[in-house]
């Protein structure tokens, strides 16, 4: 069994993996990206971010490739549809708003932020302990071989299951 030792780890290759893990290579810890699937990797959203966050995301990660894009690549808003035949329309205030393919926007800010990638590496437990944490993980690529890290922060940003 191998055993890693880094000062952060982080669950999960998303935007929010991608921003925390920024900011951590930024401030000089040795940072990890533990990511299930195999990057880059499809994610089911719809894609839409806010100005703010668009914003964040060319101000740490610079402009994300054209492949990055669905098309059209500005919406004005949403319309929501219901099964009664309710529609809600929500117009995006101030303007337009990129609509971003995660798949590839996603795979663009992991690497961007200079942290190690560990792709089709499934975390499965953790312990604390009084100077460090602990996560066991398994690793897809190698028939689900247990990996150990160990790590003096831990960042989940694996989702709403977490």
């Amino acid at each position: 069994m191998t055993e890693i030792k880094t000062d952060v780890l982080i669950i999960g290759a998303s935007l929010a993996g991608a921003a925390a893990a920024k900011r951590t290579v930024d401030a000089g810890f040795q940072t990890i990206v533990l990511e299930r699937k195999e990057l880059p990797r499809h994610k089911i959203c719809s894609g839409i971010l806010s100005p703010r966050g668009y914003r964040f995301l060319r101000e740490n990660f610079g402009e994300p490739p054209d492949n990055a894009f669905h098309t059209p690549k500005w919406v004005t808003g949403v319309n929501f549809l219901f099964p009664n035949g309710l529609q809600l329309p929500m117009p995006f205030t101030p303007g337009p708003t990129p609509h971003i393919y995660r798949k590839y926007a996603d795979h663009h800010v992991v690497k961007q932020s200079r942290a190690e990638v560990h792709e089709r590496t499934e975390f499965r437990d953790i312990e604390t302990g009084p100077n460090d944490v602990l996560v066991k993980a398994r690793r897809m690529a190698e028939n689900g071989k247990e990996v150990r890290y160990r790590a003096k922060y831990v960042i989940a940003a694996d989702g709403p299951r977490s």
